[in-house]
């Protein structure tokens, strides 16, 4: 088999896939199986049809013939840097200078984006489905603990400091040289999310508005922005936060956006400048068509404590599709490289432990549990609901329900991007 390059058509046969990255048991956005002879492809950057091994298509662990998913991600995310090679670079912008107030006393110590979630802070995640996408320049703005992002990414973005906060859009006109021309594409740097970005490209391109914007379905409208749109998704107001009663809409602003280059032709000169304070209501104002992008695709804003909890619990209950590392030996429980479960009670699941995490005598678990890299957990210790962070020690005996444990050094004791393989 062959990847076929015309005007109209880049192919990749499912077959391809098999022979060549071991790539047998995907399925397609709506559960069905893509075997032998059918095209694994998905409309890309162009128009055109592009293969999109991974970003659209959900892997199922095990996998046949393979083992863990993580072995078929790393495999599939080999076969993507191939078949993009020869494709223009996608760039990408991560919103990374936020305060994370309601996440403190967490934020005291380290910077929004890098709270983790699981084996990596939720912008890794970020980062990752993005290069996973085709996304392979990104750019993110800084401000609170620049240091602490740029030591864990190091080369892999570009970086722009804000010695003062920009804000939400004034901090994406500080970036304005690095799309040039190209789609602006913004997604916030606390978004847990697996949704498909290219697909957010088409709808902009289709739409033909300045602006396109994320929403999703949302159950209280008291806790979320909501959009407003007409019958043809372009959008006719916005709503902060109303009553239920109230609401003319339920889609909330996910804070993921794709802009044209011509949109900071509507900011204001100076700076601080806000998305829905200061150029959403110029467009409404100036009658400059743009739309919504709603989505299915799993959407958490992970800006509280709650919301980091509800977040994890998700992740652990595979209600998103993240690249996780660990090896899953029953059901609803993983661990990972150097951890020992043997002495261990695990009362109920689900339970994710990271790598090189030591366990003393008579310690109990009681689902959902997430515990961090290289934590160390002591004797008769029992868990429950809780969350421990990278290279956190519980000492013996504590008995910890719906907690958030943690302490200082907490991305530096955790696994560098690089070595968790996506």
């Amino acid at each position: 088999m062959y990847l076929v390059h015309s005007e109209d058509q880049e192919q990749l046969t499912s077959q391809l896939a098999v022979d060549r990255f071991g790539l047998p048991g995907l399925q397609g956005s709506e559960g069905q199986p893509l075997d032998g002879g059918e095209n694994i492809c998905g409309r890309g950057r162009y128009g055109v049809l592009l293969p999109l091994v991974v970003s659209r298509f959900a892997l199922t662990a095990p996998l046949p013939g393979i083992g863990p998913a993580s072995v078929a991600l790393e495999r599939a995310a080999t076969a993507r840097s191939i078949l993009y090679r020869a494709l223009p670079a996608m760039k990408a912008m991560v919103l990374a200078a936020g305060l994370g107030t309601r996440l403190r006393p967490i934020t005291y110590e380290l910077p929004k984006p890098m709270v983790p979630v699981l084996d990596r802070p939720v912008m890794g995640h970020i980062v990752g489905m993005l290069e996973r996408q085709g996304f392979d320049e990104l750019v993110a703005n800084l401000h609170y603990f620049p240091d602490e992002i740029k030591g864990y990414f190091g080369s892999r973005l570009t970086y722009r400091y804000e010695p003062e906060l920009l804000g939400t859009a004034g901090g994406v006109r500080n970036a304005a040289d690095f799309f040039g021309d190209e789609p602006v594409v913004v997604v916030s740097g606390d978004a847990l999310t697996d949704l498909d970005l290219n697909t957010l490209v088409e709808r902009h391109r289709s739409a033909g508005g300045v602006a396109t914007l994320t929403v999703k379905k949302v159950p209280d409208t008291r806790e979320y922005g909501v959009v407003i749109h007409d019958a043809e998704g372009r959008v006719q107001g916005f709503q902060e936060k109303p009553d239920p009663a109230e609401a003319l809409s339920d889609l909330g602003n996910c804070g993921i956006y794709c802009f044209s280059a011509e949109i900071f032709d509507y900011f204001p000169d100076g700076d601080p400048v806000d998305w829905a304070q200061d150029v959403f209501p110029v467009l409404l104002d100036n009658d400059v068509p743009f739309y919504v992008h709603e989505i299915d695709a799993y959407w958490n804003d992970v800006g509280s404590l709650d919301e980091l909890r509800q977040g994890t619990w998700d992740a652990l209950d595979g209600k998103l599709g993240l690249a996780v590392s660990g090896s899953s030996v029953v059901k609803g429980v993983t661990f990972g490289e150097g951890s020992d479960l043997d002495d261990v009670e695990i009362v109920s699941g689900p339970v994710w432990v990271g790598a090189g995490v030591s366990f003393g005598s008579d310690v109990r678990l009681i689902g959902p549990v997430a515990i961090g890299d290289g934590s160390t957990v002591g004797d008769g210790v029992a868990l429950r609901d809780s969350i421990v962070f990278p290279g956190t020690d519980v000492a013996a005996g504590e008995i910890l329900i719906g907690a958030i444990r943690g302490g200082s050094g907490i991305i530096q004791r955790a696994r560098p991007l690089e070595a968790l393989g996506s």
